[in-house]
Order: structure tokens, then sequence, then C-alpha cells
């Protein structure tokens, strides 16, 4: 399912597995004047499961990716689950300095070195811290949205967390890149999963929205016009059954 619908068993038991991934939570804002290298939004929270259910209508919920510039992704839902919708990125007072909490925890702001906002147990991972020269960056960054792997920045500054793979071989549900200053940074700082990468090159106008039916984070934003970040990837659920 892409989007929301009706999963109709006609009868009799079938025991099914199923992957639910949530909306990616969109890229962090980057302040109108002033340098704010944003966070990187977190992955739409990652459920697989295996479940025995009869006859009948199943509401299968999918939830869409939160918009660039602060936005959590929406919850998907299906045979009693729900994932949550992953994390904003933190940018600037319109979307806040510190990642939201969710699936996956989106990173921080540049400015913002504590933790980054918190996964969901069993879905998802924080994000990652934000950077500043004073405290170890190799330049003022944002921090890397979480996934559903692993958490924001265990790559490298930056990096989103990657996603899961599930057992159709497709990895899914990776954290958003944060965003970088102006030349510096590159375009492959998302999480491996559906991640958009964050803001680099000569302007830093450049940055990624999540996949679509992946979950995943928008990259982080870094742009003098208060651009907003890249928006959050929808989520999906998948059903797999022996008819």
């Amino acid at each position: 399912f892409n989007s929301s619908g009706t999963f109709v068993v006609s009868g009799g038991t079938t025991t099914i597995d199923y992957l639910i991934i949530a909306g990616g939570g969109g890229g962090g804002r980057h302040g109108n004047g002033g340098g704010y290298e944003a966070g990187g939004g977190g992955a739409g929270g990652y459920i697989a499961g295996q479940t025995t259910i009869s006859g009948g209508n199943f509401a299968i919920t999918v939830g869409g990716g939160g918009s660039g510039g602060g936005s959590r992704g929406g919850s998907s839902s299906a045979f009693s689950q729900t994932a949550i919708g992953g994390g904003a990125g933190g940018g600037n007072s319109v979307s806040g300095a510190v990642g939201d909490s969710g699936g996956s925890g989106g990173g921080n702001n540049y400015n913002q070195t504590g933790a980054g906002g918190a996964g969901t147990a069993g879905q998802g991972f924080a994000g990652g811290r934000g950077w500043t020269v004073a405290t170890g960056g190799t330049s003022n960054r944002g921090g890397g949205g979480g996934g559903a792997a692993e958490i924001g920045n265990t790559d490298g500054e930056t990096w989103g967390g990657d996603g899961k793979t599930w057992v159709d071989g497709v990895q899914r549900a990776g954290g958003g890149g944060g965003g970088n200053p102006p030349g510096s940074g590159n375009a492959a700082n998302q999480g491996q999963g559906g991640g958009g990468y964050g803001a680099y090159g000569l302007n830093s106008h450049n940055y990624q929205s999540g996949a679509t039916n992946k979950g995943g984070g928008g990259g982080g934003a870094y742009a003098s016009q208060g651009q907003a970040g890249g928006s959050g990837g929808s989520g999906v659920v998948i059903i797999r059954y022996t008819s």
C-alpha cells in the first residue's frame, strides 16, 4: 500500500508478514539572515512483524512525509500496530533548533550540540547533534536525522542514519542529512534507504527530499533566503502472504 486503503481477506485464516513505515520528517529550515545549518529530518518509524488474521476488512493508514521547514511525518498503521512519523530537523525559531522526536528523531541545528531528537524504541534511532568548530566539528554543520538502523551522524558529521532492509531486499527509512555551509559538503550524506541529502555546494542551495514510500527524512537547509529544507518521504505498508 503506497497510500491508505483496505486489506480484504475473503475467508479463512492467513499468516502474513508485514512492514509498516511512517512518513519521514521534514528537514530543518534556515533562518533569514545569519548562518543556520539546519538538521536533517528523522526517518519514519519502522515496524516489521508477523501475525495471523481471519477473514475481514483491515484498515491500512499510510502517513505522508512532513513538509520541509520543521514538520513531523504522518504515522502509518495496520493490524493494531502504529509506526510513528519521523521527527523534523532542527532549524531556526520557526522549526526549533533541537531536532523533534519521532519514529526516528530529527538532527539538531548546528549550534545545538547536545542530543538530537529521540527515536521511538523498536522503531528508530535518535537524530545527531549539531557541529561547531568549538565542539570538534570541521565547520558549523547540522546534525543528521536518525534512521531505522542507526543514530544520525554515525557515518560522519551531518550524515543521516541508515535504514533497514526487509525480506524483499529493499532498504528503507534512512535519515536526512544535515545542512552544510557554502562550499562544503556533498550530495551523499543522506542515510541509506531513502533519506535526502543536506544542503551543500557553492551557495548551499542544494538539498533533497526523502524518497517517496520509503519514509526517508528530508535534508536540512542552509540559505540566506530562509529556504525550508527537504520534505520527508511518504510511508508505506507492505503485506506478504501465501495465497
